[in-house]
């Protein structure tokens, strides 16, 4: 059984949330929702990242710190085997999405920002390899609700993407449809690359190695 997982082959998510939220868990990390678009980011991107590349940028290119060996090697399981997880789902003959969105406190909507600016941090890993992409008029649209919801207003030009950010009333109004359309447009990007031949996913070994959300996004 591969550290990090349970006995039915899920991943244990619960554990590592716990620890993204310990003293242990990098000032620097990413939240529970950032980690899991940047998963996704790099799982639908257009070639492969290795974990000992991704890995510094989860932490905040910080070190975490572990209680043992046993422990390290179960929080980087998880965070492998969620990253496993992803994959499978959108190379399936029926490509599916199931991201790791936080809830309002009133449980009224899913809040999506985080996971939106995970995801975009992924693509800055890989700029000049998203640029087919994103100099194709029509697929480039498919970033926009990632920038809507967890761009920094210095996201596009560093993209090349032109875009207009809209205001907090706006991103307010759009905030129901946000999640479906974050999933329908994350494997939209996947479906691009696919008939362009380009991707490189695959799973992550468990060998390799290297909450609330720390990071404040708008």
């Amino acid at each position: 059984m591969v550290a990090g997982s349970r006995l039915d082959g899920s991943v244990d998510i619960e554990r590592l949330e716990v620890y993204l939220l310990s003293d242990n868990a990098p000032n620097a990390a990413m939240g529970l929702s950032d980690m899991d678009g940047f998963l996704t980011g790099i799982a639908a991107g257009p070639e492969l990242i290795k974990p000992s590349e991704w890995l510094p940028v989860l932490w905040g290119h910080e070190e975490p710190g572990f209680e043992s060996i046993e422990e390290a090697q179960a929080i980087v399981g998880i965070i492998l085997g969620r990253y496993n997880e992803i994959v499978g789902n959108i190379t399936a003959a029926q490509p599916t999405l199931d991201p790791i969105f936080m809830g309002s406190p009133d449980g009224e909507v899913m809040i999506v920002g985080d996971w939106a600016a995970g995801f975009l941090d992924a693509v800055k890993l890989r700029p000049k390899a998203w640029a087919p992409l994103i100099a194709d008029e029509e697929s480039r649209l498919y970033l926009l609700p990632f920038l809507i919801h967890g761009g920094e207003p210095e996201d596009a030009a560093l993209l090349g993407i032109p875009f207009q950010p809209v205001d907090a009333a706006e991103q307010r109004r759009l905030m129901p449809i946000a999640p479906d359309a974050l999933i329908c447009f994350t494997l939209a990007i996947w479906g691009y690359w696919s008939q362009h031949d380009t991707p490189a996913t695959k799973p992550a070994s468990a060998r390799r190695s290297g909450g609330d959300n720390r990071r404040t996004r708008r």
